[in-house]
């Protein structure tokens, strides 16, 4: 068990081994929400000063993270996991911290891994990936564009496990939750092209026709209101007949290819650059 669980995902909250901390009204919630997406890693001074205030001059910059350093350090649970050098902070060191932001990144890299060989196995990590972000987005209500980004970043990884999970229950003949991954994201996504034909063509693949037929119509609809144009696909582009479903060596290829490179950037998005080396660097560490 960790020592800290730091959770951002529908709003900041802290507990110390299941005990929640009670943050006091001046916390500075912007620097421990950049933090933690550099969590155990040492971020420099002058990238946090020149990410968490552009508007102000270097020296300005500075003092005012100090200043937030010495409000996160006076909450007792967290001075403990706050490693200070002349150059450098850190939040956490080895296991000692968990935060939710890491372990849905982690997850979905776990079952990037390993859907092809072993989709249930997938299957069940993804689960967790998604639960972690159900409660709502992170850094909602936090100031500046790397907050922004960041959230954007992680809506984004949050998407793409959605898509995996609603591919590899197609893959599994797993109806229900395909459907149910799909209704989420949707709801994040509705004009994505390919979780709606995934739903159809898993429906014509189950010999739902006129359900397929409905989903069809469904986003025509939507397509035609908001952009005045029709899918990029025909309803009778979609073959009925499809083969028997059974573990495929190419089952996930195209999704992983694709899911695989936008993790590259969700994980370079959320990791600290060492190479930063002033705080404009700081400025682009999330683009």
């Amino acid at each position: 068990m960790p020592d800290l669980t730091i959770r951002h995902f529908g709003g900041l909250s802290l507990a110390s081994r299941k005990t929640p901390v009670q943050l006091p009204g001046d916390f500075p919630a912007p620097l421990l929400g950049f933090l933690t997406l550099h969590l155990g890693k040492p971020v420099a001074r002058s990238m946090i000063a020149g990410t968490l205030w552009p508007d102000l001059s270097e020296h300005r910059a500075r003092r005012a993270l100090s200043t937030a350093l010495w409000r996160l350090t006076s909450v007792e649970a967290l001075a403990p996991h706050i490693l200070r050098s002349r150059k450098s902070v850190r939040l956490g060191r080895g296991a000692s911290v968990w935060s939710d932001l890491s372990a849905m990144t982690r997850h979905l890299a776990r079952s990037l891994g390993c859907a092809s060989r072993a989709p249930r196995q997938a299957a069940a990590r993804l689960e967790r990936a998604i639960a972690l972000a159900e409660g709502g987005p992170a850094f909602a209500e936090l100031p500046g564009d790397w907050a922004a980004e960041a959230r954007f970043t992680l809506e984004n990884a949050q998407c793409d496990a959605l898509f995996l999970g609603a591919r590899i229950a197609s893959e599994l003949g797993c109806g229900e939750r395909l459907n149910r991954y799909a209704a989420r994201l949707l709801r994040l996504e509705p004009y994505r092209e390919d979780i709606r034909r995934l739903q159809i063509e898993h429906a014509l693949a189950d010999g739902h026709r006129l359900f397929a037929r409905h989903l069809y119509e469904q986003y025509v609809a939507i397509m035609e209101r908001e952009f005045g144009e029709r899918p990029g696909f025909a309803f009778a582009d979609l073959a009925p007949d499809q083969p028997e479903r059974g573990a495929r060596p190419d089952a996930f290829g195209p999704a992983l290819s694709a899911i695989r490179a936008r993790l590259g950037r969700v994980e370079r998005a959320l990791a600290e650059r060492p190479n930063a080396r002033d705080a404009g660097a700081g400025r682009t560490a999330l683009a």
